[in-house]
This record gives C-alpha cells, sequence and structure tokens, in this order.
C-alpha cells in the first residue's frame, strides 16, 4: 500500500508517495461476542475499523432491503472462531487509508451476493459469478474451495476507496487488508512537518 500525502506549496498542489512496505492486518472478529446482532443502519467496531450496515439489493434487481442484520456466530461456514453472518445486509468497511489489495473468506448458504467497490454495486446470484470482473482498476478474484460449492476466497487488486460486501445467508471471516507501516506514518508526518517549516 502507498501512503500519499497531499499538501500546498508556493500555491501548487503536491503528492508525495514514498515507496514502503505496509503491514497486512486480518480481520477475525474474536474481539466481538458470539450472538451479538447489528441492523442495518447501524454499525460496529472491529480491531479499530468501522463497519456501517447498507441496504442489500436482490438479484437481478432493482429492489433492494434495508431490514436485514448481521450477526456474530461460532462457529462460523467461513472460517474458525467468530464470523460475521449477514442476512439481507451489506458490510462496508471504513478502512483508514486506500487500499491495494483486499481479501476475504466466504460461505453463502443462499440467496444473492452484492459486492462493491468504490461505490460500484456488482450483484451475482454466487460470487464465483464475478471472478474475473473489473472494477476500474481493481480485478476481482475468486477463488472456490470446490467446484460447485460456494465458499472460497475473493481477492481485489486495484485502488480500492470503498469497499462493502453481503448477501442474503452470507458468512464472511478473515478480511485482509493493509495499513502503513509506522516508519510511512513517520515520513509523511515529517515531510508535511518540514514543508510548514519552509512556508
Amino acid at each position: 500500500m502507498t501512503l500519499r500525502t497531499l499538501f500546498c506549496a508556493a500555491g501548487a498542489l503536491v503528492l508525495v508517495t514514498p515507496a514502503f512496505a505496509g503491514i497486512e492486518n486480518t480481520l477475525e472478529f474474536e474481539d466481538l461476542t458470539s450472538g451479538d446482532m447489528f441492523n442495518t443502519g447501524s454499525m460496529f467496531s472491529t480491531e479499530g475499523v468501522t463497519v456501517s450496515l447498507n441496504e442489500f439489493f436482490f438479484f437481478p434487481g432493482p429492489g433492494g432491503t434495508a431490514n436485514g442484520f448481521a450477526e456474530v456466530i461460532n462457529p462460523n461456514q467461513a472460517g474458525a472462531g467468530n464470523g460475521i453472518f449477514a442476512n439481507n445486509t451489506n458490510l462496508d468497511f471504513g478502512f483508514a487509508f486506500p487500499q491495494t489489495t483486499i481479501g476475504f473468506a466466504y460461505a453463502n448458504e443462499g440467496g444473492n451476493v452484492n459486492l462493491t467497490i468504490n461505490n460500484t454495486l456488482l450483484n451475482a446470484g454466487e460470487l464465483i459469478d464475478l471472478n474475473g470482473m473489473m472494477v476500474g482498476d481493481v480485478t476481482v478474484t475468486v477463488s472456490p474451495d470446490m467446484p460447485g460449492i460456494d465458499t472460497g476466497f475473493v481477492t481485489l487488486v486495484g485502488t480500492i476507496d470503498q469497499f462493502s460486501v453481503g448477501g442474503q445467508e452470507f458468512n464472511l471471516d478473515d478480511v485482509r487488508y493493509t495499513v502503513p507501516s509506522p516508519g510511512a506514518l513517520m515520513l509523511g508526518a515529517i515531510t508535511l512537518v518540514g514543508l510548514r517549516r519552509r512556508r
């Protein structure tokens, strides 16, 4: 991941993009309590990431619902320990920085699925139907566990400013994302402080 620092110097907008390695994090939802429930329109926080519950859209559309919910379940079909069961809702992950890679484990028990990237909705009967799709420069890769079984892992690669996923009977676990390394954050802060002093 690349940290982009925007600032104004001598009346011009300057973009500083230091090269650095980010730190991969995985949301496993183990800080939540099994049985906790959240309704569409609400939000919760897990491991420092805010997750908002948004309207779900049926396939092939055009209608949707804002009456869904998400529940913390253990065990879950997508991974070990706690997971999230989404019922007619979409989970929008508020990462603090734009992402270049996001991944997640899934198990779809029934109904259709929604995948939204940079506010573009992909609506499908199964996630495997979205394999190879492009949203701008973001590529969707779906790796099923076994042919004919709607479980596996999804990887998004590109410039990702917004991401949400959900379904009607949808299990989600092990959401992988990247945060800047402490050194990169310090470099960005030093750059900004140095510019302010020069001004």
